[in-house]
C-alpha cells in the first residue's frame, strides 16, 4: 500500500475513534465512520490535486480552455496514490 494512503488510513482511523466511544471501537458504527472519514480525506486530496494542477496549468500557460485536460489531472492522481510505475 502507497505510503499516503497508510496516511489516510491512520488519520480516519484516528478520527473515528474520537468520534466514538471506546465500547464503540470495533463495531459497525465505528467502521461506519471509519470508511466516511477514509472516503472524505481521500476525495480532499483528489480535489486539491485538481486544483493545484489546474494552478501549475494556469501559471505554466499550459491551460487550455476550460478544464486541465483529463489526463493530466488522472496521471496526477495516480502518481499521488502511488498507482502508476
Amino acid at each position: 500500500m502507497n505510503e499516503r494512503i497508510k496516511e489516510l488510513v491512520y488519520k480516519a482511523w484516528e478520527q473515528a475513534n474520537k468520534e466514538t466511544s471506546e465500547d464503540d471501537w470495533y463495531t459497525w458504527v465505528h467502521d461506519e465512520i471509519f470508511q466516511t472519514k477514509l472516503v472524505e480525506l481521500v476525495v480532499k486530496e483528489c480535489v486539491d490535486i485538481i486544483q493545484l494542477e489546474s494552478d501549475n496549468a494556469i501559471r505554466n500557460n499550459t491551460y487550455m480552455g476550460d478544464d486541465v485536460p483529463a489526463s493530466v489531472t488522472q496521471l496526477a492522481i495516480k502518481k499521488h496514490f502511488g498507482l502508476t510505475k
